[in-house]
């Protein structure tokens, strides 16, 4: 009865096993091993392998290594092992001796079935990872510049490096990527890297393996930098000149500048530069500058610049001075700058008729309260468009001249002015009357100085109101610095201010008040004068009246008074009565 109840209590497992899909284990696959000298006491191998497709079971692997005589012909100790489930496809296992070989595999077992992979047969220090070596010094080569000497220590367990390969990694310290090749020039003390930059501080490490397919590679040593030794100064370098006009007694300022090289093309500490002047005669001139200046009589120099070190010169670079009198070297047509972010320009220009070997670029700052630093820079003969950057900062104004270069002479330059990036202004300009009438009035202002612009100028808007009417505005264009404001109230009080716009704001100036005239010069006078006029012709026109109408005027006015004498009444009297009333002619 218990028989029959264990055989159907299996049979129903095995079915709810195939139900579910449950495998027996695949063959597991060994994929690789790794050995492991921690110390001289403690050995290990590590081996991962594949173990097939899921099972859907629990299933548990166990890693096998035995010590063999020979090659793996003979066990001497019995197999140690490790055992995991799938859910780790590796395992460890400690031995007593990596110097023999090690027969390895592995078993898959579950309730369904066990299975075992190949064999291997591994030498445990063919398969050894190294501990890192340790870089403990680097010098330079003093027989190639271009080399560094490492002294290294070898990892306890490296028996022979001739039996070990090596690589090396490096670069140079202000670099980011590492450079990694096979290091073949190595013994048991030193190493030597060469194919460097000279005079260039490097930072190196170095790793190793036993030379097989199956050894993996060592952790990389800790880093350890040296400097190569210096060389001679390969490249040429930027000359370029400012020529002043001859004065009175003829003699040119003549004003030398060039350029530092680069660190990997100075190979090395740069001691001095050396000028050779031709006047034709030889002058040489030492100078650690960057610069130098000469008063020279007008008339062709030819001038050699180079730079030196404690190994030798570099290649010198030459330019000409032409005599003031010289002409008929051609100009570039016209010349054009962009911005091209808030520290850098663009600038563009169109070639000349004539071939050129190049060009060079000029710049420098226009201001008010920063000096002229001349900055400059040489340009291909094959390119027509070069981005500076040197100094260059928003909202200041930069003069810009480009040179067309031929055969180290100069010709004559095209300019343009332009910002990296335009602001606002720092203000507005101060605005004032100019002159004031009834109905208009003339407001003038100065040009903003260079260093409160900010922007190129486009234009100025004139604001102006009354107490009770609309705001109004006229646009002046930025080269303009005057307006009439016309169509004004007599007699009326405004409020003007004025705004300085760029492209990238505007700026308001403070209020002026303004009260217009009532009357405008002359108005008051000429009405005076007509008054005065028409005054005058009313008089005349009295006056002639008056003399043309007197008899009128007198007889309305004062009228004819009969005379006694002639009245009738005097026909009656008696004569003596008349004579008795008549006036004694003379005496009392």
């Amino acid at each position: 009865m218990t028989a029959k109840m264990c055989f159907s209590v299996l049979e129903v497992w095995l079915l709810l096993v195939v139900l579910i899909g449950a495998d027996p284990p695949m063959k597991p696959r060994l994929l690789s091993c790794t050995s492991y000298w921690t110390s001289f006491a403690i050995q290990s191998i590590v081996c991962n392998w594949d173990p097939g497709s899921e099972t859907h079971l629990e299933t548990n692997y166990t890693l096998h290594v035995s010590e063999t005589t020979g090659n793996c012909s003979t066990r001497y100790l019995k197999p140690k092992n490790c055992t995991t489930n799938r859910t780790k496809n590796s395992c460890m296992v400690l031995v007593s001796n990596l110097v023999s070989y090690h027969d390895i595999w592995v078993t898959a077992k579950n309730a369904l079935g066990t299975e075992m992979s190949n064999h291997k047969c591994l030498d445990g220090m063919l398969i050894v990872k190294f501990k890192a070596p340790q870089i403990t010094e680097m010098t330079q080569d003093t027989e190639q510049n271009d080399c560094l000497i490492g002294r290294w220590k070898m990892p306890f367990e490296m028996t022979n490096h001739s039996k070990a390969a090596f690589e090396i990694q490096y670069k140079a310290l202000d670099e980011e990527k590492w450079i990694q090749v096979p290091l073949t020039t190595i013994n048991s003390t030193f190493f030597r890297q060469c194919s460097l930059l000279p005079y260039t501080e490097y930072q190196l490490k170095i790793r190793c393996k036993q030379k097989t397919e199956t050894s993996p590679w060592s952790e990389w040593s800790h880093e350890n930098t040296g400097i190569t030794a210096e060389g001679v100064p390969t490249q040429k370098l930027q000359l370029w000149r400012s020529i002043e006009m001859p004065n009175s007694e003829g003699i040119r300022r003549v004003r030398l500048m060039w350029k530092p090289l680069r660190k990997s093309t100075a190979n090395g500490k740069i001691l001095g530069y050396r000028i050779r002047l031709h006047k034709p005669e030889l002058q040489v001139y030492n100078t650690s500058f960057l610069e130098s200046t000469f008063h020279l009589p007008d008339g062709n120099y030819r001038i050699q610049v180079s730079a030196y070190n404690s190994v030798g010169e570099s290649p010198k670079a030459q330019i000409v001075i032409p005599s003031s009198k010289k002409l008929g070297l051609p100009s570039l047509p016209h010349v054009l700058a962009f911005s091209n972010g808030n520290n850098s320009l663009l600038i563009q220009w169109e070639p000349p008729s004539t071939t050129t070997t190049g060009y060079v670029v000029e710049w420098c700052v226009v201001s008010e309260k920063i000096a002229c630093n001349i900055n400059w820079q040489n340009v291909p003969a094959n390119n027509t468009e070069v981005i500076v950057q040197d100094n260059i900062k928003p909202m200041h104004l930069y003069n810009i001249l480009v040179y067309p270069v031929f055969d180290d002479l100069p010709g004559f330059p095209a300019s343009t002015q332009a910002y990296s990036k335009e602001g606002t202004p720092r203000r507005s300009p101060e605005i004032r009357s100019k002159q004031i009438w009834k109905t208009k009035v003339h407001l003038e202002w100065h040009e903003l100085p260079i260093d409160d612009r900010n922007g190129f100028i486009r234009n100025y808007t004139v604001l102006y109101k009354n107490r009770i009417g609309k705001l109004k505005s006229v646009v002046v264009n930025g080269s303009e610095h005057n307006c009439i404001l016309a169509g004004l109230s007599p007699n009326t009080e405004y409020d003007v201010s004025i705004v300085a716009s760029t492209d990238a704001g505007n700026a308001t100036g403070s209020n002026l008040a303004i009260t217009t005239k009532t009357f405008d010069d002359g108005e008051v006078e000429l009405f005076l004068m007509c008054v005065f006029s028409f005054s005058l012709f009313t008089a005349l026109a009295l006056i002639a009246a008056f003399v043309y109408q007197r008899h009128r005027i007198k007889k309305h006015f004062w009228p004819n008074i009969p005379d006694p004498a002639n009245s009738t009444l005097a026909q009656w009297m008696p004569k003596k009565t008349m004579a008795g009333c008549k006036r004694p002619s003379g005496g009392s």
